[in-house]
């Protein structure tokens, strides 16, 4: 689904996560964090925000969210896999986001697909064995993380484009469909 705000907001709160239940949400700072403290005034992009912390809570079951009128709102991170749990930090297969991500402005400068494929690039190197090549299909990928390829082919490209990952491909004499 494009979403991709509330992608990113979801991504900004994990950033605030500090291992507490309850976030502080400066309706300000996040607004400057997704650039939207530029073209809107703050009643704007505060019903922005308030709409897409709407959307993580109803449809995704991500987050509890408490406005306060005029205030910072509440909110409560929520378990991915029990919507009844509280969030806590993962164990097992997660990734870390580096800093870089925000403070070099790639949220704001990449396309949607190419920030899931970001993701998907630092999901892949922290399971491989070497931390700086993985290898997987088009196809596999496509599948793994329920894209079509064209998504995952864009995005990749993308980011190849601005230097952010390296691309080898097969060589093209083991037949396409076999890269």
């Amino acid at each position: 689904k494009q979403d991709e705000r509330a992608f990113d907001l979801y991504l900004l709160l994990l950033r605030e996560y500090k291992g507490e239940g309850v976030i502080d949400l400066d309706y300000d700072r996040m607004a400057g964090y997704l650039g939207i403290d530029k073209n809107m005034d703050r009643t704007a992009y505060r019903r922005q925000i308030i709409k897409v912390l709407k959307k993580l809570s109803e449809t995704y079951h991500l987050i509890k969210f408490e406005p306060e009128f005029g205030e910072n709102a509440k909110v409560t991170l929520l378990n991915i896999e029990n919507s009844e749990k509280l969030y806590k930090y993962p164990e097992g297969k997660y990734f870390t986001i580096p800093g870089e991500y925000f403070t070099y402005g790639w949220d704001r400068r990449l396309s949607f697909n190419a920030k899931f494929c970001y993701m998907i690039n630092l999901y892949q190197s922290s399971m491989s064995g070497n931390e700086r090549w993985w290898s997987s299909p088009l196809e596999t990928l496509g599948n793994q993380f329920h894209l079509n390829m064209s998504t995952v082919s864009e995005g990749m490209t993308e980011l190849k484009k601005y230097e952010i990952i390296d691309i080898e491909y097969s060589d093209i004499s083991e037949g396409y469909e076999n890269r």
